[in-house]
This record gives C-alpha cells, structure tokens and sequence, in this order.
C-alpha cells in the first residue's frame, strides 16, 4: 500500500485536493485524509479511469539513391552518361504532410547546365532550377498523402571532358513540411568511371585530300589536304587534350602553298600549336588546311606517287600521352578543266503576287584553275504550254552569292526589254542590288536576262551553302493563273576549254493560290511525368502561320482530340502575344464533346472568327486535363489539329498533312488535309503499395489512427 501511496502522490501530492490532475479533480471533488484505504481505493480507481489520448504524429522522411535509367542502384558511373538522383518524399502518421518543400544542393562536380539536369518531381509540383548554384527546389502543389511516398528524381551527369576517374560526388537532400517537421536525407556519394586507354581512342586524326576531291590532281597546281583531329560523337567518359601540337610534313619536292589557321612553315613541316581542346555536344574538331604544288620538273603523272603524313602529341588532363598519326597518298595526271551546274531551284512560296527565288549552283570540280566561270540565265525563254518566262515573272533583285575557296569579286551583268547586256560591274561576294534602288531602270523597263562572271576561279569553287548561292529574286505577276507552270533554264561556261555546248540545268514548278503555311506544335507544360490517375496536366497548343506565308491564317480552327484516359480539366486560357492582329475581345467558340463521333474520346474545340493571322505570327491556347482513374500504364498520345474553312492553307511540313478522319471540324468532310501534330504523355503503374500507421491504447479495443491509454500503461503501434 505504501508504494502504491508513494506512486500516486508522485502524480498528485495532495491527493483528493483541486491538485488532482483533469478530469480527476472534477471526479473527486471532496477532500480525504491523505492515507485512508477508502481514500487509496476510490483514488486508484479513478486514476485506472483517468484516460491519456495518443496520436501518431505527422513526421517527413527522406531516402536519397542513385540509380540507372534501368532502375538500378548505382555507386559509379561514366562522365557525360545521366543517372538520377532518386529521393523518396513519404510522410508517416495519420496525416498528410502539407507544404512539403524539397531542395537538393548539387555537388559542384556534377554538371550544372540547365540542358543536363532535369527533375521529375513525381506528382503535381512547382519545380525551379538555378545553373548558377545547382540548387533545385520542388514545391509540392498539394499536400504528400500518409503512407504514399513519392518518387523525386532529378536526372544529371558527371561533365565528360573535365572529369576524372575516381572523382566523388556528395549530397543530400533536405526538405521541410508545415506541419510534419524538417527532414534530411541520407548523404549519397557517386564517382565516376572514367578509362582513361577509352578516352584516348575516342580521339582520332584524319588526313584527306580536299582539293581536287575528285581525281588526282595535276602538277603545277595548288592540292590542298585537310587535317582533322576529332573526338568521337559519344562523349561518355571522354577527357579534353591540353598541349597539342598538330605536324605535317610535306612530300620531298613539293612546294609550299598556304597553311590555315595559324599553321607556320619550316623545312618542309607545317606546324599548329593547337593548345588545349574541349569536347562539346556532337563531334567536336581541329581542322586546318595545307596547301601544296608539285613541279613538274619534279614529279610526272606516269610514275609519281606521293604521300603526306602529319602527327598529333599532346595529353589527356589525367596526364596520359597521345599519339596520332594520318597520311594522304595519290599520284598525279593531266589537266583538267571542268565545270558542273549541280543543281537549279526555287525557293519561296511560288504564288501570285508573291516573290521567290531562282537559285544557281556553279562549281569547279576540274583539278585545275579556270581563268573564268560564267552564269547566264536568259529570263526570254518558252515552257512546254508556250507562255514565256518574261509574262509570268518580274525580277526584283540580284544577289552575287557567297564561295568557299574563293576570294574575288562577282562580275553582275543585266539585260533588259529595252537594252542589250550590259558590260558588267564588280560586287562585292554576299551583296543584293535592288531593282529600282541599286540598279535605275526607265519607265516600262524591265530585266530579262543576267549573267554572273567570277574570274581566276581555283579548284573546289562552290558556294558555301545552298543560301548563299547567286540568285535572283523574281515576282509573280498578279494577272497569273492558278496551276501556269514556270519553267527556267540556266546555261554554265567557263575558260579555257570550256565545252562546244555549254551545260544547262532547269527547274519547273507550278503556279499557287496565296495561302497561309500553318505550323501546329503541342507541348506538355506541366512536365511532371510520370503522371498518376488524378493529375492534372496543362498543354500548350500553339499555332503558327509561317514567314514563308504568302495570305493570312483567317479564322482558325483548333481542335484537341483527346486520346482515351484523358479528360478535359474545365479550364483553358487564351494567349494572343505572337500576334499583333487577333483583338482582345475575339469571340471565340469552345466547345468540349464528349463521346466526339462514338470514338470515346474528348474532343476540345476552338473556333476563333473575324481573325486573320499574318505571317510570322502564332497563338497560344492552355488547357488542362485530367488522367482518368483506371487508365492503363504507359503513353497517350493527344492529337492537336489546326484549320480553316475561311482561307488556302497548307501545312508546314509534308509529313504534319493528315485527313480529317474524325471530322474534328464538324463540317461533314473527312476526306479534306488539315494540319496535325501529337504529343505523348506517361502514365505510371496504377498499382501502388500504401501504408498507415495506427495505435492501439491501454484502454482500447482495436487499432485506429488515435488512440486512449492511461499514465504507465501500454502502448501499441
């Protein structure tokens, strides 16, 4: 008795007094003596019913791996190869943990570009990045369910170049909720594997003959070689070069020429003190040229056969050697004058009223110098319908093209309906004279011919690209017809030896209605696949009409054919910034159909009246849907279309022409071309393994999230 006295004044000293602890004292109003058995009993039995509630509290708990795209728990892995960073956000007890915030500070010896990490917060979330600190930041837009963790990945890699073998990456993530406490994950620490016999095979040398590409060259004349030191296209596990010095040594008897980029001569050996190189994204290259002539008192077409070597040294940044080596071997033969129009082409949309481009493609593929090379292209020419070139178009500009190889001036001569051709002016490569500003025409006085004349033209003459080429600018004039084919023949000679007749290459095409060039784009902007049945995911749908438009986009028509497994979320907003000619008060007709034509599918649609769209210019629609429970795992494909019942239009690209199935305009056609374009989506597992954690008091029943138990006694959880 007297340790049970000692044990209930230790929680109440004044037994049977106001002291007793609630709801005791409202029990036991009345006082007793201190030590009366009476008392004791009555006191034990009211301290057997005095109950003490008991919850599991809310706590965030986070796990940090590293795995492989396969899933696979990882320690190592090679530079430049992504893994993720793989945190496990649960939230244990009976509630829900709110405001959950996720930060993860990257170790500086991972990758901090924003083009190399990427984060998938694993549920609806606001994800930011910084690539100036490497911190990411995910804030949870809805609170992480008891018992359902989430997968957090962040995806990065070592940098390939700089990384070393062996070198550690350590880190942790750390998280905080409103009401479930701060939370650290454990530190993980990755290295990288990094060969370094691997990283040096990666990086090879490459020795060709450039000028002439084809054929052996001819003596007395400039043979110009190419020397390449690359590293491969895959970058995983590779490592920069520090003090590269790139060596040719030239035949014996050969004549020195010019050498590029810095490249100095000596006794026969061109040198390059190259210093350090990187590798990039794609194949990254040292390339010079060397230019050599042989003598012909020295070699002879018979018998000579030469080769050219050239030498890399120089070392990986963990200090292991390289050592290239590349050579170009051929022999010689005779002289060789020849001249190739490669190609003719149109550019532009080739529509009334609309300007486009006749494009020329003159090269030097002899293996020697020619004196001249000569363009003529006589606009008074007949097609097969016999309508003359000259009635169908209006040449507005000339543009003397831009050459590889080559470092003259063009020689632009003109005729026109009223004067012969003209004796010619010097331009300047990549220049555009302008009808009517550039070059003076009378009243009524129109070109009809022009020729370009380069002069001392080397081996390897082209233009540098097909943009570049000498072209003219030429109008189609209004009184037209729809379907008229235009037709154009250009001629290609040059000196010495230029052929009896001289080479002719043309091009024909047909004559269009004004129309708008439609580019439909579809984007996820929620970005947090995998999603679950639930989310809701924003999409944007963008449509664009193109520079190349020759007519407005007039009162499109968008229509997002939702795949099965996605609904519509009952929100879109509409954003007008690509275009200076859609008003803010537009009226536009949304329709949602469910069930659109027994496809079981969504149809969301947008009918946008009294707009044109011009060229150059777009609009944005944001919708969002929902996944729908019991959708099956894996991609859903949502199908953006862009049309219009108002206005000519064609889609940007060939393989975006798609048939109106669907009907998705509702007009009753489906045999008519609208433009498409998709977007996929991924959907995770819907099988999910949860937990909970319930309590089972002194005084209770059974276990439930709460629970009752008195001071001292048994607690279950």
């Amino acid at each position: 008795m007297k340790s049970l006295l000692n044990y209930l004044q230790a929680i109440a000293p004044n037994v049977g007094s106001k002291s007793l602890p609630h709801p005791l004292g409202k029990i036991f109003p009345c006082q007793f003596l201190p030590h009366t058995l009476i008392g004791s009993v009555m006191l034990v039995s009211a301290i057997a019913g005095y109950a003490t509630p008991v919850w599991a509290d809310a706590q965030l708990q986070l796990v940090k791996v590293a795995n492989d795209a396969d899933g696979n728990i990882i320690t190592e892995v090679p530079s430049g190869q992504e893994f993720i960073y793989t945190i496990r956000v649960s939230c244990s007890g009976d509630e829900d943990c709110q405001d959950v915030v996720i930060t993860d500070q990257l170790p500086p010896q991972i990758d901090w570009s924003s083009n190399n990490v990427s984060i998938l917060p694993g549920r609806p979330a606001t994800v930011s990045y910084d690539e100036d600190t490497g911190l990411a930041t995910v804030e949870y837009s809805s609170p992480i369910p008891a018992g359902s963790p989430v997968n957090l990945e962040i995806r990065v890699q070592f940098p390939p170049g700089t990384t070393v073998d062996n070198t550690a990456a350590i880190n942790q993530a750390e998280g905080t909720s409103s009401n479930a406490g701060n939370a650290t994950s454990n530190a993980l620490t990755v290295t990288s594997d990094v060969d370094s016999n691997a990283a040096l095979n990666k990086w090879t040398l490459e020795k060709n003959r450039v000028i002439p590409s084809n054929g052996d060259p001819a003596l007395d004349s400039p043979v110009t070689y190419e020397l390449e030191l690359c590293h491969a296209r895959n970058l995983e596990s590779g490592l920069n070069l520090q003090n590269v010095v790139v060596q040719d040594t030239l035949p014996v008897g050969s004549s020195f020429v010019s050498a590029t980029d810095g490249g100095t001569h000596n006794s026969g050996v061109v040198t390059w003190n190259v210093g350090n190189l990187t590798i990039q994204s794609g194949r990254n290259c040292f390339n010079a040229q060397v230019s050599v002539e042989y003598p012909s008192g020295t070699f002879n077409t018979s018998s000579s056969n030469v080769i050219n070597e050239a030498t890399v040294t120089g070392e990986l940044i963990d200090g292991t050697r390289l050592n290239l080596n590349g050579e170009a071997e051929h022999g010689f033969t005779d002289a060789n004058y020849q001249g190739t129009f490669n190609s003719k082409s149109f550019s532009g949309q080739v529509a009334i009223g609309n300007e486009f481009e006749f494009r020329l493609d003159p090269r030097n593929t002899g293996n020697v110098p020619m004196t001249t090379l000569t363009v003529t292209d006589d606009l008074d020419q007949v097609n097969d319908d016999g309508i003359n070139l000259l009635d169908q178009v209006r040449v507005t500009k000339i543009s003397t093209g831009r050459y590889n190889n080559y470092t003259g001036d063009v020689i632009v001569r003109y005729k026109t309906n009223l004067n012969p051709l003209t004796a010619g002016t010097s331009h300047p490569q990549n220049t555009t004279l302008t009808i009517g500003t550039d070059i003076t025409l009378g009243a009524g006085e129109y070109i009809t011919g022009v020729e370009f004349e380069y002069t001392n033209v080397p081996v390897g003459f082209q233009a540098t690209a097909s943009s570049n080429r000498p072209k003219l600018f030429v109008e189609v004039q209004p009184d037209r017809e729809i379907g008229e084919t235009i037709k154009n023949c250009a001629q290609l000679t040059w000196t010495p030896n230029s052929p009896t007749d001289p080479l002719e290459q043309c091009q024909e095409t047909e004559i269009l209605g004004l129309q708008a060039i439609l580019n439909p784009n579809k984007t996820d902007e929620t970005s947090s696949e995998p999603y679950a049945p639930g989310d809701t995911i924003e999409f944007r749908l963008q449509f664009r009409n193109e520079s190349s438009a020759t007519a407005d986009y007039v009162n499109p028509i968008i229509a997002d054919l939702l795949p099965a497994g996605l609904d519509y979320g009952g929100a879109w907003r509409f954003d007008s910034v690509g275009s200076t000619s859609l008003p803010d008060n537009a009226e536009i007709n949304f329709e949602a159909i469910p069930n659109y034509n027994g496809t079981g599918r969504t149809l969301l649609r947008w009918q946008i009246t009294g707009t044109q769209i011009p060229e150059n210019r777009w609009l944005r629609i944001y919708v969002d849907t929902v996944v729908e429970q019991g959708v099956s795992t894996g991609s859903l494909t949502n199908e953006l279309f862009i049309m219009s019942n108002d206005s000519m239009f064609d889609c940007n690209n060939s393989n975006r022409r798609s048939q109106d199935t669907f009907d998705v305009d509702g007009d009753g056609i489906t045999d008519e071309t609208i433009c498409r374009r998709t977007a996929n989506v991924e959907v995770a597992a819907i099988a999910t393994l949860d937990s909970q954690k319930v309590v089972q008091g002194e005084v209770d029943t059974s276990f439930s999230t709460s629970g009752t138990t008195v001071p001292g006694g048994r607690v279950d959880y």
